[in-house]
């Protein structure tokens, strides 16, 4: 009998320990594990030499520790995730989510294409404790920060001693 297959879309987050889409992809009984390296979505903000290099000692890396299973693709993520889900029985698709406004509108692309196929799409916070849309107030304006709770700065300022404190505050506000 053959089962659906979920996808775990890496993308930034090339971890496997406490990574939440990962988690939630698993609980299927097949798993495709993927990576898409898309430069036209990123445009001007593709990754340079250094960032390639890093890329692809990570994947290395990510790939042996799923036991060589990792796919590597090159090209159009929403093109060739339609292509996945059209070749295997896909049923969910997951990805933790980047916050960079082209990787929003991609994501948002992405979901709605898989969604309206029948296929379960989730994207999932994997870096952040609150999303950057979670500390807008209704009318779309940040957030006031919390009041400053003294008591507890005091209390985790009572372990440090008073000259080095008072040296850090020197150099932060230039006075040493």
């Amino acid at each position: 009998m053959n089962h659906p297959v979920s996808i775990i879309w890496f993308r930034q987050d090339l971890r496997l320990n406490h990574n939440p889409a990962l988690t939630a992809a698993c609980k299927a009984k097949r798993v495709l594990p993927i990576y898409i390296l898309d430069d036209d979505t990123a445009g001007a903000y593709k990754m340079g030499r250094a960032s390639r290099w890093w890329l692809h000692h990570s994947l290395a890396a990510l790939n042996r520790s799923l036991d060589h299973a990792l796919n590597v693709y090159r090209g159009d993520a929403a093109t060739i995730i339609a292509d996945l889900c059209r070749r295997f029985e896909v049923q969910s698709v997951f990805w933790n989510r980047c916050y960079e406004p082209y990787h929003i509108a991609q994501s948002k692309l992405i979901k709605e294409q898989l969604l309206s196929q029948g296929i379960d799409a989730k994207s999932i916070n994997g870096s952040l404790l609150n999303e950057p849309w979670s500390v807008l107030k209704k009318d779309r304006v940040a957030r006031a920060p919390p009041p400053l709770d003294t008591a507890a700065l005091e209390a985790l300022l009572l372990d440090i001693p008073l000259d080095v404190l008072a040296g850090s505050w020197r150099k932060v506000l230039h006075m040493a």
